[in-house]
Protein backbone atom coordinates (compact mmCIF):
# COMPACT_ATOMS: atom_id res chain seq x y z
CA UNK A 1 0.00 0.00 0.00
CA UNK A 2 1.73 3.22 -1.17
CA UNK A 3 0.59 6.98 0.32
CA UNK A 4 -1.32 8.95 -1.84
CA UNK A 5 -2.94 12.79 -2.10
CA UNK A 6 -5.96 11.31 -0.71
CA UNK A 7 -6.54 10.81 2.79
CA UNK A 8 -7.71 7.41 2.72
CA UNK A 9 -6.01 4.51 0.86
CA UNK A 10 -6.20 4.61 -2.80
CA UNK A 11 -6.82 0.60 -3.35
CA UNK A 12 -9.92 1.36 -1.33
CA UNK A 13 -11.05 4.27 -3.19
CA UNK A 14 -10.90 1.91 -6.69
CA UNK A 15 -12.63 -0.45 -4.92
CA UNK A 16 -15.28 1.90 -3.79
CA UNK A 17 -15.62 3.04 -7.17
CA UNK A 18 -15.49 -0.12 -9.28
CA UNK A 19 -18.71 -1.52 -7.04
CA UNK A 20 -20.39 2.15 -7.52
CA UNK A 21 -19.33 3.47 -11.00
CA UNK A 22 -23.19 3.72 -12.02
CA UNK A 23 -24.46 5.66 -9.02
CA UNK A 24 -21.67 7.96 -8.99
CA UNK A 25 -22.53 8.65 -12.76
CA UNK A 26 -25.32 9.89 -11.71
CA UNK A 27 -23.51 12.59 -9.64
CA UNK A 28 -22.19 14.14 -12.44
CA UNK A 29 -22.40 18.02 -12.79
CA UNK A 30 -24.08 18.13 -9.29
CA UNK A 31 -22.80 19.79 -5.99
CA UNK A 32 -22.99 17.39 -2.93
CA UNK A 33 -23.23 19.04 0.34
CA UNK A 34 -21.72 16.93 2.96
CA UNK A 35 -22.37 17.97 6.63
CA UNK A 36 -19.21 16.10 9.11
CA UNK A 37 -17.26 15.87 5.86
CA UNK A 38 -13.72 16.13 8.24
CA UNK A 39 -15.14 13.06 10.51
CA UNK A 40 -14.33 9.68 10.42
CA UNK A 41 -17.14 8.69 7.98
CA UNK A 42 -17.32 12.18 6.25
CA UNK A 43 -13.60 11.90 5.66
CA UNK A 44 -14.16 8.85 3.58
CA UNK A 45 -16.97 9.92 1.70
CA UNK A 46 -15.07 13.20 0.90
CA UNK A 47 -12.30 11.54 -0.49
CA UNK A 48 -14.24 9.08 -2.46
CA UNK A 49 -15.87 11.98 -4.27
CA UNK A 50 -12.44 13.77 -5.12
CA UNK A 51 -11.37 10.67 -6.13
CA UNK A 52 -14.03 9.61 -8.80
CA UNK A 53 -14.30 13.02 -9.87
CA UNK A 54 -10.30 12.67 -11.21
CA UNK A 55 -11.23 9.15 -12.17
CA UNK A 56 -14.21 10.20 -14.49
CA UNK A 57 -14.49 13.97 -14.89
CA UNK A 58 -17.43 14.22 -12.99
CA UNK A 59 -17.38 18.04 -12.72
CA UNK A 60 -18.61 17.54 -9.28
CA UNK A 61 -18.54 20.12 -6.35
CA UNK A 62 -18.28 19.11 -2.87
CA UNK A 63 -19.65 21.65 0.45
CA UNK A 64 -18.30 20.86 3.51
CA UNK A 65 -19.23 22.82 6.30
CA UNK A 66 -17.04 23.01 9.07
CA UNK A 67 -15.87 25.19 12.03
CA UNK A 68 -12.51 24.78 11.72
CA UNK A 69 -11.11 25.13 7.84
CA UNK A 70 -7.70 24.72 8.46
CA UNK A 71 -7.75 21.69 10.62
CA UNK A 72 -10.48 20.33 7.74
CA UNK A 73 -8.23 21.27 4.71
CA UNK A 74 -5.37 19.55 6.66
CA UNK A 75 -7.32 16.47 7.31
CA UNK A 76 -8.71 16.42 4.29
CA UNK A 77 -5.77 16.98 2.51
CA UNK A 78 -7.10 19.47 0.22
CA UNK A 79 -4.87 20.60 -2.55
CA UNK A 80 -5.02 24.51 -3.84
CA UNK A 81 -7.73 24.19 -6.99
CA UNK A 82 -9.64 21.20 -5.48
CA UNK A 83 -13.30 20.00 -5.80
CA UNK A 84 -13.54 20.66 -2.18
CA UNK A 85 -15.27 23.61 -0.79
CA UNK A 86 -14.83 24.38 3.11
CA UNK A 87 -17.66 26.58 4.20
CA UNK A 88 -17.05 28.42 7.86
CA UNK A 89 -20.38 27.19 9.87
CA UNK A 90 -20.34 26.52 13.40
CA UNK A 91 -23.79 24.07 14.00
CA UNK A 92 -24.08 25.13 17.57
CA UNK A 93 -24.54 28.69 16.75
CA UNK A 94 -26.80 28.95 13.79
CA UNK A 95 -28.81 26.84 11.14
CA UNK A 96 -28.66 29.18 8.42
CA UNK A 97 -26.41 27.38 6.06
CA UNK A 98 -25.83 28.24 2.34
CA UNK A 99 -25.67 24.88 0.28
CA UNK A 100 -25.80 26.61 -3.12
CA UNK A 101 -27.44 24.37 -5.74
CA UNK A 102 -26.64 21.06 -3.79
CA UNK A 103 -28.85 18.40 -5.20
CA UNK A 104 -27.48 15.86 -2.39
CA UNK A 105 -26.95 16.54 0.95
CA UNK A 106 -25.12 14.11 3.83
CA UNK A 107 -25.54 14.71 7.18
CA UNK A 108 -23.30 13.31 9.53
CA UNK A 109 -22.60 16.45 12.09
CA UNK A 110 -22.92 14.91 15.31
CA UNK A 111 -20.04 15.00 17.89
CA UNK A 112 -19.18 12.13 20.37
CA UNK A 113 -16.06 11.55 22.79
CA UNK A 114 -14.57 8.35 24.09
CA UNK A 115 -16.47 8.90 27.83
CA UNK A 116 -19.97 9.99 27.30
CA UNK A 117 -20.85 9.03 22.98
CA UNK A 118 -21.13 13.14 23.08
CA UNK A 119 -19.09 15.94 23.37
CA UNK A 120 -21.34 18.12 25.36
CA UNK A 121 -24.75 17.55 25.99
CA UNK A 122 -25.85 21.35 25.38
CA UNK A 123 -23.42 20.72 22.00
CA UNK A 124 -25.03 17.30 20.87
CA UNK A 125 -28.54 18.58 20.75
CA UNK A 126 -27.37 22.00 18.83
CA UNK A 127 -25.33 20.79 16.34
CA UNK A 128 -27.69 18.15 15.68
CA UNK A 129 -30.42 20.42 15.19
CA UNK A 130 -29.12 22.96 13.56
CA UNK A 131 -27.62 20.81 11.30
CA UNK A 132 -30.77 19.13 9.94
CA UNK A 133 -32.93 22.41 10.47
CA UNK A 134 -30.15 23.96 7.96
CA UNK A 135 -30.87 20.79 5.44
CA UNK A 136 -34.69 21.54 5.62
CA UNK A 137 -34.61 25.06 5.01
CA UNK A 138 -32.54 24.49 2.24
CA UNK A 139 -34.84 21.97 0.74
CA UNK A 140 -38.03 24.28 1.53
CA UNK A 141 -36.82 27.19 -0.22
CA UNK A 142 -34.65 25.76 -3.90
CA UNK A 143 -36.63 24.53 -6.77
CA UNK A 144 -36.06 20.92 -6.68
CA UNK A 145 -35.98 18.06 -4.75
CA UNK A 146 -32.52 17.05 -2.64
CA UNK A 147 -31.62 13.75 -2.31
CA UNK A 148 -30.41 13.82 1.27
CA UNK A 149 -28.89 10.67 3.58
CA UNK A 150 -28.78 11.39 7.74
CA UNK A 151 -26.04 9.06 9.16
CA UNK A 152 -28.92 8.13 12.00
CA UNK A 153 -27.40 5.70 14.58
CA UNK A 154 -28.71 2.00 15.58
CA UNK A 155 -28.51 3.49 19.15
CA UNK A 156 -32.16 4.55 18.30
CA UNK A 157 -33.17 1.13 19.23
CA UNK A 158 -32.65 1.37 22.94
CA UNK A 159 -30.57 -1.25 24.80
CA UNK A 160 -29.98 -4.51 22.61
CA UNK A 161 -31.00 -7.99 23.92
CA UNK A 162 -30.20 -10.13 21.07
CA UNK A 163 -27.94 -10.71 18.04
CA UNK A 164 -29.04 -8.84 15.02
CA UNK A 165 -31.53 -5.55 15.73
CA UNK A 166 -34.31 -6.18 13.45
CA UNK A 167 -34.90 -3.30 11.09
CA UNK A 168 -38.06 -2.00 12.14
CA UNK A 169 -39.72 1.11 13.45
CA UNK A 170 -38.18 2.95 16.45
CA UNK A 171 -40.18 1.77 19.92
CA UNK A 172 -40.18 4.90 21.92
CA UNK A 173 -41.07 3.13 25.41
CA UNK A 174 -37.73 0.62 25.05
CA UNK A 175 -35.23 3.88 24.94
CA UNK A 176 -32.09 4.63 27.30
CA UNK A 177 -32.59 8.37 26.44
CA UNK A 178 -29.39 9.80 26.68
CA UNK A 179 -28.31 13.19 24.55
CA UNK A 180 -26.95 11.23 21.53
CA UNK A 181 -29.49 8.77 21.18
CA UNK A 182 -32.30 11.65 21.75
CA UNK A 183 -30.89 14.07 18.98
CA UNK A 184 -30.88 10.90 16.32
CA UNK A 185 -34.56 10.25 16.82
CA UNK A 186 -35.13 13.79 16.97
CA UNK A 187 -33.53 14.58 13.70
CA UNK A 188 -35.22 11.14 11.99
CA UNK A 189 -38.25 12.45 12.87
CA UNK A 190 -37.89 15.84 11.84
CA UNK A 191 -36.67 14.79 8.53
CA UNK A 192 -39.26 12.69 8.33
CA UNK A 193 -41.96 15.02 8.30
CA UNK A 194 -40.09 16.77 5.63
CA UNK A 195 -40.42 14.00 3.45
CA UNK A 196 -44.00 13.81 3.92
CA UNK A 197 -44.45 17.25 2.82
CA UNK A 198 -42.44 16.14 -0.09
CA UNK A 199 -39.51 18.85 0.03
CA UNK A 200 -36.85 16.31 0.02
CA UNK A 201 -36.24 12.24 -0.42
CA UNK A 202 -34.71 11.74 2.47
CA UNK A 203 -33.37 8.20 3.93
CA UNK A 204 -32.02 7.41 7.26
CA UNK A 205 -29.42 4.61 7.59
CA UNK A 206 -28.84 3.40 11.32
CA UNK A 207 -25.27 3.18 11.59
CA UNK A 208 -23.87 0.55 13.66
CA UNK A 209 -20.04 -0.08 14.24
CA UNK A 210 -17.35 0.55 11.67
CA UNK A 211 -13.03 0.19 11.67
CA UNK A 212 -10.24 1.34 9.40
CA UNK A 213 -8.28 4.49 8.61
CA UNK A 214 -8.62 7.79 10.48
CA UNK A 215 -11.56 5.74 13.46
CA UNK A 216 -9.83 7.43 15.91
CA UNK A 217 -7.27 5.23 18.20
CA UNK A 218 -7.72 7.12 22.03
CA UNK A 219 -11.91 7.36 21.46
CA UNK A 220 -14.51 5.33 22.58
CA UNK A 221 -13.99 2.47 20.02
CA UNK A 222 -12.90 -0.96 21.52
CA UNK A 223 -11.16 -2.12 18.59
CA UNK A 224 -9.50 1.04 18.36
CA UNK A 225 -8.16 0.44 21.52
CA UNK A 226 -6.96 -2.88 21.03
CA UNK A 227 -5.11 -1.55 18.10
CA UNK A 228 -3.64 1.32 20.02
CA UNK A 229 -1.95 -1.02 22.92
CA UNK A 230 -0.67 -3.46 19.89
CA UNK A 231 1.27 -0.11 18.29
CA UNK A 232 2.15 0.64 22.19
CA UNK A 233 3.84 -3.09 22.59
CA UNK A 234 1.31 -2.75 25.82
CA UNK A 235 -1.04 -5.41 27.17
CA UNK A 236 -4.85 -5.28 25.26
CA UNK A 237 -6.50 -3.59 27.71
CA UNK A 238 -10.56 -5.14 27.60
CA UNK A 239 -11.76 -2.99 30.08
CA UNK A 240 -15.71 -4.33 30.15
CA UNK A 241 -17.51 -8.03 29.80
CA UNK A 242 -15.30 -10.29 27.74
CA UNK A 243 -18.69 -12.02 26.31
CA UNK A 244 -20.00 -8.62 24.89
CA UNK A 245 -20.61 -8.83 21.23
CA UNK A 246 -20.05 -5.98 18.43
CA UNK A 247 -19.90 -6.28 14.73
CA UNK A 248 -17.56 -3.88 12.31
CA UNK A 249 -17.62 -3.16 8.87
CA UNK A 250 -15.07 -1.55 6.75
CA UNK A 251 -15.64 1.92 5.10
CA UNK A 252 -15.28 0.71 1.57
CA UNK A 253 -18.45 -1.22 2.10
CA UNK A 254 -19.83 1.08 4.10
CA UNK A 255 -19.25 4.15 1.84
CA UNK A 256 -20.49 1.98 -1.21
CA UNK A 257 -23.91 1.68 0.38
CA UNK A 258 -24.10 5.37 1.54
CA UNK A 259 -23.40 6.13 -2.72
CA UNK A 260 -25.98 3.84 -3.82
CA UNK A 261 -28.73 4.76 -1.14
CA UNK A 262 -27.59 8.94 -2.19
CA UNK A 263 -29.07 7.80 -5.80
CA UNK A 264 -31.75 5.68 -4.54
CA UNK A 265 -33.04 6.86 -1.68
CA UNK A 266 -35.73 4.78 0.62
CA UNK A 267 -38.02 5.39 3.29
CA UNK A 268 -37.41 1.51 4.81
CA UNK A 269 -35.84 1.10 7.83
CA UNK A 270 -31.88 0.15 6.89
CA UNK A 271 -29.25 -0.72 9.11
CA UNK A 272 -26.18 -0.29 7.68
CA UNK A 273 -23.16 -2.38 9.32
CA UNK A 274 -21.78 -6.21 9.45
CA UNK A 275 -24.32 -8.85 10.39
CA UNK A 276 -21.01 -11.09 11.89
CA UNK A 277 -21.08 -10.65 15.41
CA UNK A 278 -17.49 -11.49 17.46
CA UNK A 279 -17.23 -11.43 21.37
CA UNK A 280 -14.28 -8.84 22.41
CA UNK A 281 -12.31 -11.61 23.56
CA UNK A 282 -12.51 -12.74 20.28
CA UNK A 283 -11.69 -9.70 19.07
CA UNK A 284 -8.72 -9.49 21.34
CA UNK A 285 -7.84 -12.70 19.98
CA UNK A 286 -7.61 -11.63 16.59
CA UNK A 287 -5.12 -8.48 17.66
CA UNK A 288 -3.28 -11.06 19.78
CA UNK A 289 -2.52 -13.38 16.92
CA UNK A 290 -1.31 -10.67 14.73
CA UNK A 291 1.02 -9.07 17.21
CA UNK A 292 3.33 -11.91 18.27
CA UNK A 293 0.96 -12.98 20.87
CA UNK A 294 0.80 -9.68 22.90
CA UNK A 295 -1.27 -10.40 26.32
CA UNK A 296 -4.51 -9.49 26.99
CA UNK A 297 -5.30 -8.39 30.52
CA UNK A 298 -9.09 -8.17 31.42
CA UNK A 299 -10.27 -5.18 33.38
CA UNK A 300 -13.81 -4.71 35.12
CA UNK A 301 -14.22 -8.13 33.07
CA UNK A 302 -17.52 -8.32 35.41
CA UNK A 303 -19.39 -5.50 33.86
CA UNK A 304 -22.87 -5.75 32.03
CA UNK A 305 -22.63 -7.84 29.04
CA UNK A 306 -23.69 -5.44 25.80
CA UNK A 307 -24.90 -6.22 22.42
CA UNK A 308 -24.66 -4.11 19.35
CA UNK A 309 -25.09 -6.11 16.27
CA UNK A 310 -27.48 -5.15 13.26
CA UNK A 311 -29.83 -7.32 10.86
CA UNK A 312 -29.10 -6.32 7.62
CA UNK A 313 -31.95 -7.77 5.47
CA UNK A 314 -33.69 -4.81 4.03
CA UNK A 315 -29.83 -3.19 2.96
CA UNK A 316 -29.13 -6.07 1.61
CA UNK A 317 -32.72 -6.47 -0.24
CA UNK A 318 -33.07 -2.64 -0.87
CA UNK A 319 -30.00 -1.88 -1.92
CA UNK A 320 -28.74 -5.18 -3.33
CA UNK A 321 -25.09 -4.40 -1.31
CA UNK A 322 -23.26 -6.99 0.45
CA UNK A 323 -20.05 -7.03 3.19
CA UNK A 324 -16.84 -7.59 0.59
CA UNK A 325 -14.01 -6.99 3.48
CA UNK A 326 -13.94 -9.16 5.97
CA UNK A 327 -12.73 -8.22 9.56
CA UNK A 328 -9.54 -9.70 9.62
CA UNK A 329 -8.67 -8.53 5.92
CA UNK A 330 -9.78 -4.60 7.21
CA UNK A 331 -7.44 -4.91 9.97
CA UNK A 332 -4.63 -5.69 8.08
CA UNK A 333 -5.34 -2.80 5.79
CA UNK A 334 -5.40 -0.63 8.55
CA UNK A 335 -2.21 -1.25 10.32
CA UNK A 336 -0.55 -1.39 6.54
CA UNK A 337 -2.23 2.10 6.36
CA UNK A 338 -1.34 3.75 9.60
CA UNK A 339 2.83 2.07 8.90
CA UNK A 340 2.28 4.08 5.73
CA UNK A 341 0.50 7.27 6.71
CA UNK A 342 3.42 7.97 9.70
CA UNK A 343 6.40 7.51 6.47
Amino acid sequence: MKKTRWPVPEDDLVEILNDSIEDTEHLRNSQIAVLGGSGFIGTWIVSFLDFANEALNLNIEVIVPTRDEMLAKKKLLIPQDSIVKLVNVDYCETSQVNYQDSKFLIIGATPTNKFTGSHDDSKIKLATKNSVSSVIKFAQKVDWTPNVINLSSGAVYGEQVNTHQPEKDIEQNSLSLNEYTVSKINAESELQKSNSRGEMNCSNPRLFAFFGPHLPLDAHFAIGNFLSDCIKGEYISMKGNPETVRSYLYPSDLITWIIRLLIKPSKENLNFGSDIPITMNELAQLFKSKFNNIEINMVNKNTKRSIYVPAINNTKRVLGVTQKVSLEDGIDKWINWLKVSKV
